[in-house]
């Protein structure tokens, strides 16, 4: 099981969001085909674990730092 996180710069404010990474938004860090611009935000990961993750989500200078729902189920 492994997590990543969506960094989103251009669709309101700074955010970053953790997906797992079966999410069908995911898809392993890649996200849906023609969903995800690299010019309005980036993946990063895969992290191991949560906690890992949630330690990474830190490093960055956003607005708002959220779980996506498939995280949080």
């Amino acid at each position: 099981m492994t997590f990543h996180i969506y960094e989103n710069w251009r669709a309101g404010p700074h955010r970053a969001v953790i997906h797992h990474a079966t999410c069908p938004f995911c898809d392993l860090g890649r996200g849906l085909r023609d969903g995800t611009d690299p010019e309005n935000g980036r993946w990063h990961g895969p992290y191991a674990s949560l906690d890992e993750a949630r330690l990474a989500q830190q490093q960055f200078r956003v607005d708002e730092r959220t779980e996506h729902h498939c995280v949080s189920r």
